[in-house]
């Protein structure tokens, strides 16, 4: 289970995550430049027709057939609804659980697909997803941030 730690000299917190060793690093191999990126990637968990892949929907847009949007936990995450947000201190040091939620939002069905080169419609329905999962989040009283952030490119995540 992750923890929340807190830094004596500048008392910011971190949040210390051993679990997220646990993730894929095909991320960490070179692309080539000229190589284009297809719609559709079959070892992809986050492409149409491989959900089973991933953790089940939090939320979906669409139908489960032919979704828009889908939300699904992060099958690494750095925080988990369990535990408890009781703080710990020992001398100069605190701590407490990893307690929080870490959700992926998967944008659209097709693999390529940027922001700027999406229908209105769909950024519409993607502004409006990340408006919905705050607000869900938000219900949880001992949820006291949320951020959200979109990680991009082979880099992300890391």
């Amino acid at each position: 289970m992750s923890e929340l730690r807190q830094d004596p000299t500048t008392y910011d917190w971190v949040i210390i995550a051993k679990e997220r060793a646990k993730r894929p690093h095909e991320f960490s191999k070179k692309k080539t430049a000229d190589k284009a990126t297809p719609n559709y990637n079959v070892n992809c968990p986050f492409c149409p027709g491989n959900e089973h892949l991933t953790p089940p929907a939090e939320a979906l847009y669409g139908s489960a057939d032919k979704w828009n949007i889908r939300v699904i936990p992060n099958k690494f995450a750095a925080l988990a609804p369990d535990g408890n947000t009781r703080r710990e201190e020992w001398r100069l040091f605190r701590k407490s659980h990893g307690y929080g939620k870490h959700e992926v939002v998967i944008e659209t069905p097709i693999h390529n697909q940027f922001i700027p080169f999406m229908s209105d419609e769909h950024v519409e329905e993607l502004i409006q997803t990340y408006k919905d999962r705050y607000h869900a989040l938000k219900k949880d009283c001992n949820i006291k941030v949320i951020i959200i952030f979109k990680n991009h490119g082979a880099g992300a995540g890391t």
